[in-house]
């Protein structure tokens, strides 16, 4: 028997936790406001403002650097997506 196709991933049970996530919060605006609901699930941008919106905040965090480090961020010789990457690989070893 194959277990790995029984058992969900550690990726599909994350992604079936942020789905209900999703879907709590959208039960709770639905009960406020359902003809608003009903439109919403009729829109179908919403890959493309999720991407708007990590843009925003990725943007947001630009504004707080100094000029010299978007200088170097925008030459290239500073990757602050590896940097986070760093980052975020020093903070999950020291919670666990």
């Amino acid at each position: 028997m194959n277990t790995t196709t029984d058992t969900p991933s550690n990726q599909d049970k994350a992604m079936s936790e942020l789905a209900q996530h999703a879907r709590s919060y959208l039960g709770g605006y639905g009960r406020q406001n359902l003809a608003r609901l009903q439109q919403l699930a009729q829109f179908d941008g919403w890959q493309r403002m999720a991407q708007a919106e990590i843009e925003r905040r990725a943007y947001s965090l630009l504004q707080v650097f100094e000029p010299e480090l978007l200088q170097a961020i925008a030459q290239g010789s500073i990757r602050i997506d590896h940097l986070a990457g760093e980052v975020a690989q020093d903070i999950a070893s020291q919670s666990n």
